[in-house]
This record gives structure tokens, C-alpha cells and sequence, in this order.
């Protein structure tokens, strides 16, 4: 019983935690994504077993934010990067005045993961990635599933 009592409690916790704003790039995007992330995941979980633990994917992959800017100037996704158990594509958005990075997490690691832990190589030919078009939606995440509502359609303009 307790188990359960618990269960509840974290998906509580996750249904107030993620009322914010996903930044989601578009579906062509996603799936360069989707194929690099699985290709990660099998080289990570045969090279860095005994670094990492095993390593799992994690969906949808999106960016989120407790708010958004809609002047978006430039929309870009960097090489790979780690901190503690979570795995993520870096997400910087030029806006007119400032840029902000968010983080798409496309894994998590069953142990922390230290500097011994290296990501494989990606050529410089694949990233930056950079998209014209994304949207944005607010996210709700209860009764263990995602709504996504208000959603707009972003596109980059020329300078």
C-alpha cells in the first residue's frame, strides 16, 4: 500500500511541475532526433555499462519553460551534453534582445554520471541544427499522461 501511496504522490507532484510551456521543434526535426537519441542510447549502453548504468530513453522530446518570448530570431540544437543522470540536446533561442538555452532530454541514466562518462563523437557536419519552424503549447502532465493546448506555430524570418 505504501507503493501506491507513493506513486500518487509523484505523478501529483509532476502534474503541477510540468503546467509550463513546451518548446517543440517540427516533426522532421524530431525525428533527426529521435534516430541520433536511439543511436546514443545503443552505443552509450554498450561502451559505458559500467560508467553509467543502463541508460533509458525518455519522451517527448521537447523543451519546456515557465515562459516564452515569441521574437525569436535564431532557433538552434547543439551536440549532446550530461549533467548528473539526465542526458539532453542543448536548445538555444536567439530572441531580440537576450538568448536562452533550454534542454531536450532525450535520456536518463540509472547511476550519476561523472566525468568518466564521455559522449560519443558527433560530427560537426550534424550539429548545429538548425530549424525555421517550431511550435509552443502549454503542457499539462496528469493521470499519468501529457496534454498539450494553445498550441502556435513559430517560423523563423530572414534578418
Amino acid at each position: 500500500m505504501h507503493f501506491i501511496s507513493s506513486y500518487y504522490t509523484f505523478f501529483k507532484f509532476y502534474s503541477i511541475l510540468f503546467c509550463m510551456i513546451a518548446v517543440i521543434p517540427h516533426k522532421d526535426m524530431l525525428n533527426t532526433l529521435n534516430k541520433i537519441s536511439k543511436s546514443f542510447i545503443n552505443e552509450a549502453n554498450k561502451s559505458f555499462y559500467e560508467v553509467s548504468g543502463m541508460i533509458f530513453p525518455i519522451f517527448p522530446l521537447w523543451a519546456f519553460t515557465k515562459d516564452f518570448q515569441n521574437d525569436a530570431k535564431e532557433f538552434s540544437i547543439e551536440s549532446p551534453g550530461f549533467e548528473n543522470r539526465e542526458i539532453f540536446f542543448p536548445l538555444k533561442i536567439a530572441h531580440s534582445d537576450f538568448t536562452e538555452t533550454l534542454r531536450i532530454v532525450f535520456a536518463r541514466a540509472s547511476k550519476d554520471l561523472t566525468k568518466d562518462f564521455s559522449l560519443p563523437f558527433f560530427s560537426s557536419e550534424i550539429f548545429p541544427l538548425r530549424a525555421r519552424v517550431f511550435r509552443t503549447g502549454t503542457v499539462e502532465f496528469s493521470n499519468n499522461s501529457w496534454n498539450l493546448f494553445d498550441e502556435k506555430w513559430h517560423r523563423i524570418k530572414n534578418s
